[in-house]
């Protein structure tokens, strides 16, 4: 039986609130990528109150929820930051989801060996901007290729 070799997930040297969330999503969604998952993987959660209400990955299914805030005809996998809001949704008020923050985290190979793993750029589509913006979600964190983090 053949095993997949793993890498640890990257980690963002300081420590902030943001990136405490951004390495807790850059470990589940090392736990998840593997050659067959493609070059990376997205995490994206909501939390409220500093607690963390959902937690989900990118998926290869199409869902009508997606399809509603896909960005263009080719975008029907359910993406990490819509999974994460329509997960939110069963707990949280529409008022409470707007109070909300998004934190999203993109983990792809450092080469094609895939000896390595880092953060990339998870700022989102423009779908999923749409989505955001439906649920008037106060502030996003999203990860960058610089092992920084952007803010919207």
């Amino acid at each position: 039986m053949n095993t997949i070799p793993t890498v640890p997930a990257p980690q963002y040297s300081g420590k902030t609130i943001q990136e405490t969330y951004l390495n807790i999503l850059a470990e589940i969604a090392t736990k998840h990528l593997s050659p067959t998952s493609g070059k990376a993987r997205v995490a994206a959660s909501i939390v409220y109150k500093n607690n963390l209400v959902s937690c989900c990955m990118n998926e290869k299914k199409t869902h009508p929820f997606q399809a509603k805030y896909k960005s263009n005809d080719h975008s029907i996998w359910l993406h990490a930051e819509t999974n994460a809001i329509k997960t939110a949704l069963k707990v949280l008020t529409l008022d409470e989801l707007s109070k909300s923050t998004l934190y999203i985290t993109r983990i792809k190979y450092v080469d094609a060996k895939r000896t390595g793993l880092e953060f990339g750029n998870s700022k989102p589509c423009e779908g999923c901007f749409r989505c955001i913006n439906t649920f008037q979600i106060r502030k996003v964190i999203y990860s960058i290729d610089s092992n920084d983090y952007g803010e919207l």
